[in-house]
C-alpha cells in the first residue's frame, strides 16, 4: 500500500543518514541490516492483512458478463465477505431458473427470497445494501436476461465449471449426487461450496454450522427440481448424503466434547480464531521490530552528537 511504501522510504532514508549505523551487511545482499529489518517488519505487519480467505472468483456466478461478475465479486468481498458463498448460491439458482424458463416473476421472487434468507443471520447486516442492489438490478434488467435465456440448452459436461468435491469419504457421496441428479449439478456444487469454503471465511463459523447450511441448501435445491431425470435415484442419493453428513459431524462433535471433558482444553473454537491470534502476534512483532530499529537509531544519533560536542575551555 502507499502508506506502507511511504513508511518504508522514510525509515530507510532516516537510517541512511547515519553512516556509522549498521556498518555490516547481510551476506549475499547489498542491503544493510537496518533495511532488512525494516523490510521484515513491514512484511510481518502487512502479510496477515492479505492472508484472509476469500471466496474464489472462479466460482463466482453473480453477473451477466465478465465485467459485472468481477465488479460484483469485488463489492461482496469488500462489504460482505462472510456470506459470499450464500449470495453466490442465490445467483446460481436464479440463473438456472431463467435458463429453464420457469417464469421471470417466479424466478425473481425466489431470488429475492433467497437473498433475504441470508439477511436472517444477525451477522449479515453489512450485506443488506448489496442484497437490495442485486434485486433492484434484476427487477430493472431481468426481462432482457430472461428473454435471452429462451433457447437455453443443458451445457455439455466439459463446459460446466469445475464441480465442488469435498475431501475424503464425503467426496464419494457428492460424486454419487452428481451422477444421480444431473439436472441440478450446478446447484449441488454451489451447496458443496457452503460446506467446503464456509469454514475458511473470516466470520468464525464452525464446521457444524456450515454443514447444516449445506444440508438445507441441498434439500432446497431438490425441492425446486421436481421433473429431473431419475427422481428416485436423486432422492435416495440426497438422503444418503444428508445422513452421512449429519453422522460425520455428530461424531466429530462428540469426539470434541469428549476431549473437552477428558483431555486438554480446546484452545480455539475454529481455525478463524487461531488465524486471528496469529495475525495479531505477527503484527505485534512487526511493530516491535520497527520501534526497536527506530529507538536504536535515535540513541546512535544522540551518542554521535555528544561525541563531537564543542568543549569550551576557560582560562583563569
Amino acid at each position: 500500500s502507499r502508506l506502507t511504501h511511504s513508511l518504508y522510504r522514510l525509515l530507510v532514508s532516516r537510517s541512511g543518514r547515519d553512516k556509522g549505523m549498521w556498518p555490516y551487511r547481510i551476506p549475499g545482499s547489498s542491503s544493510s541490516a537496518a533495511t532488512s529489518i525494516i523490510r521484515w517488519s513491514l512484511l510481518l505487519i502487512v502479510l496477515p492483512m492479505c492472508a484472509q480467505a476469500r471466496f474464489p472468483i472462479e466460482k463466482w456466478e453473480c453477473g451477466s458478463d465478465g465485467w459485472t461478475k468481477t465488479e460484483s465479486h469485488k463489492e461482496v468481498i469488500k462489504k460482505c465477505p462472510h456470506f459470499a458463498e450464500e449470495i453466490n448460491h442465490c445467483c446460481v439458482v436464479h440463473d438456472d431458473c431463467y435458463g429453464r424458463q420457469k417464469g421471470q416473476k417466479y424466478c425473481d421472487t425466489e431470488f429475492d427470497a433467497c437473498n433475504k434468507r441470508v439477511l436472517d443471520d444477525e451477522r449479515a447486516g453489512p450485506c443488506k445494501e448489496i442484497v437490495e442492489l442485486a434485486y433492484a438490478a434484476v427487477d430493472f434488467m431481468g426481462f432482457i436476461a430472461y428473454t435471452g435465456s429462451t433457447n437455453y440448452t443443458e451445457p455439455h459436461e466439459k463446459d460446466l465449471p469445475q464441480l465442488c468435491r469435498p475431501e475424503k469419504t464425503m467426496g464419494v457421496f457428492f460424486d454419487y449426487l452428481y451422477l444421480s441428479c444431473p439436472t441440478i449439478k450446478k446447484s449441488i456444487s454451489s451447496c458443496c461450496d457452503q460446506l467446503t469454503v464456509c469454514p475458511d471465511l473470516p466470520l468464525g463459523r464452525n464446521r457444524t454450522e456450515c454443514a447444516n447450511r449445506a444440508m438445507g441448501c441441498l434439500v432446497k435445491a431438490r425441492s425446486e427440481e421436481h421433473n429431473g431425470f431419475n427422481d428416485g435415484h436423486c432422492d435416495r442419493a440426497l438422503d444418503r448424503t444428508r445422513k452421512y453428513l449429519a453422522l460425520d459431524y455428530i461424531m466429530e462433535d462428540g469426539h470434541v466434547g469428549a476431549k473437552k471433558h477428558h483431555g486438554p482444553p480446546e484452545i480455539f473454537a475454529n481455525s478463524n480464531q487461531a488465524f486471528a491470534l496469529l495475525m495479531i502476534l505477527s503484527m505485534t512483532c512487526g511493530i516491535c521490530l520497527l520501534l526497536v530499529t527506530y529507538k536504536y537509531y535515535r540513541l546512535r544519533s544522540q551518542n554521535k552528537d555528544r561525541k563531537y560536542s564543542t568543549i569550551t575551555l576557560s582560562t583563569a
